[in-house]
């Protein structure tokens, strides 16, 4: 009788458990075992030799489709620079990451007591592409209209006194979250010399030549470098609890798919033997 029922089992009932098994992770991240990779080991690492008091940049080269996928480890990373005392400028070649992303930065940064201004500085998006970039090489301030991304002067930002150019004099690395173009290709080119990190959208696939070439020092790329990020950092957050999630809705799905099949083959037997 109880084979019975799970073949017919009612279609709703599955997606009822798959939906659970979904939410509960989001809600309470549970932290299933995850191994490091070497990629992800490998940035964390350089993250960790950063000299404190220096400056990171931030681009955050992403619209909302990406937060997902690049946002969730946004935050672990500034976290992680502002605990241990680097100083961090967020900008962005795109225009929306930088502004959506403000609210959580500033939830992050009441929550470990960083301020805004004399530890951490958000620019915003500045239009002109390239040749702004290329103005801010030669004066920081010119480049990005001497504001941050809600209007305060840059003269009333201590932090923004230390930047005059965007150079390794200034910069200690950039840090890119890209999901597309405008992206890496611009430090690349125009930045050569200051240490370039790279998130990437969706696995690092062929970027890893990039890795290679020294071009980058280091790079991660996903959901799963991003959980794995979180781990390292300490941080569980947006990609772990996205990952359980994931995790626990396949076995869920691959838990009734085995119970279907061992209940067709019983039910099958049962009739033949009728």
């Amino acid at each position: 009788m109880f084979w019975k029922k799970i073949v017919d089992l009612d279609p709703k009932i599955i997606y009822l458990f798959v939906g659970i098994a979904l939410m509960i992770p989001v809600i309470r991240p549970i932290g299933l075992p995850l191994r490091i990779s070497s990629y992800t080991q490998d940035f964390y690492d350089y993250l960790m030799s950063i000299p404190e008091d220096s400056i990171v940049f931030l681009d955050l080269a992403f619209r909302e489709t990406g937060e997902a996928e690049l946002g969730a480890s946004v935050l672990p990373v500034f976290e992680l620079l502002q605990k241990r005392g680097v100083k961090v400028i967020v900008g962005g070649q795109w225009e929306q990451a930088p502004f959506f992303m403000q609210r959580r930065l500033e939830e992050v940064a009441d929550r470990i007591g960083s301020v805004y201004g004399v530890d951490w500085v958000n620019i915003g998006y500045k239009p002109g592409g390239t040749a702004t970039w290329r103005v801010m090489m030669e004066d920081f301030w010119k480049g990005a209209a001497g504001v941050d991304c809600m209007k305060n002067r840059f003269e009333d930002l201590p932090l923004m006194h230390r930047v005059r150019k965007l150079d390794k004099d200034t910069f200690a690395a950039i840090i890119i979250w890209e999901a597309g173009s405008p992206g890496q290709g611009t430090w690349m080119q125009y930045a050569p010399d200051i240490p370039l990190l790279a998130v990437y959208m969706s696995g690092i696939g062929g970027n890893v030549r990039y890795l290679r070439s020294g071009q980058v020092k280091a790079c991660i790329g996903g959901m799963q470098h991003a959980a794995e990020l979180e781990k390292l950092t300490g941080t569980y957050g947006d990609a772990i609890g996205l990952l359980d999630a994931q995790t626990l809705g396949i076995l869920v799905v691959l838990g009734f798919i085995v119970l279907g099949n061992i209940a067709w083959v019983i039910e099958k037997n049962a009739s033949s033997v009728e």
